[in-house]
């Protein structure tokens, strides 16, 4: 009886000290900065800027653009249009890297019933070239891995995908020049890592054409992997 009425106490103290700190340091919406009174909420954005959000209907993307798709499936969290593009551009190229923490939150929502997460082995995230991650301080796609990581409980081995080379800015070149452009460019380090037989969830900020997706899927696959489902924040394919 006494061990349960201290185990009592300590819970009580507990949730005294959570509320206390809410009162503190409220959390704020991600992207505005509102207030949520709710206390403690899993999302971090307010209704308002939800109501914002157009999110992806579909379980997968239509990817009939790949000719030769090396990845098993994408699924987009959001259409790439509204609120959510201010969001993402706000988190890649205004410093805002804490924007990561509601994106992976969602993404983990979107996938729990689509990819069965709880059977995939890890998450990856398609990486950047060093000095470009250096400049930038951070790899978005990272980011929301490490954080879809803490909400899924898989590991996240996002460091066993290098990139090998710098490449042009994708946005600039047409739909033949993209997957060229990123060719040959991904590499599994170290080459002894097993990925034999493994199903993988690829993580990218947007989908566009799905050339950078498609050539990491293609060096996992070739690495031995079984599946890999590529998973985004947004996409401009309905």
């Amino acid at each position: 009886m006494e061990n349960r009425n201290s185990h009592n106490k300590r819970i009580n103290r507990v949730s005294f000290f959570e509320k206390f700190l809410q009162i503190i340091f409220p959390q704020k919406c991600a992207f505005c900065g509102e207030i949520l009174f709710a206390g403690k909420v899993e999302i971090e954005f307010c209704d308002s800027c939800l109501s914002k959000i157009e999110f992806f209907e579909k379980d997968f993307v239509d990817a009939q653009e790949i000719d030769s798709p090396f990845f098993d499936g994408v699924i987009s969290v959001c259409h790439y249009r509204g609120l959510i593009v201010e969001v993402i551009h706000r988190f890649k190229f205004n410093a805002k890297p804490v924007h990561y923490r509601p994106l992976a939150k969602l993404m983990h929502l979107k996938l729990e019933g689509i990819c069965k997460v709880a059977e995939t082995d890890f998450v990856m995230s398609v990486p950047m070239y060093s000095s470009k991650q250096k400049k930038r301080g951070y790899n978005q796609a990272g980011l929301i891995a490490k954080g879809f990581s803490s909400c899924s409980g898989l590991p996240d081995y996002s460091r066993f995908l290098i990139r090998t080379r710098q490449t042009k800015k994708q946005s600039t070149l047409s739909k033949t020049e993209r997957a060229e452009n990123v060719k040959n460019s991904f590499a599994v380090w170290p080459p002894h890592f097993d990925f034999v037989g493994k199903t993988i969830i690829l993580i990218d900020d947007i989908f566009t054409t799905g050339s950078t997706l498609n050539e990491c899927a293609r060096v996992l696959k070739e690495a031995g992997a079984k599946l890999v489902f590529c998973a985004v924040v947004a996409t401009g394919v309905n």
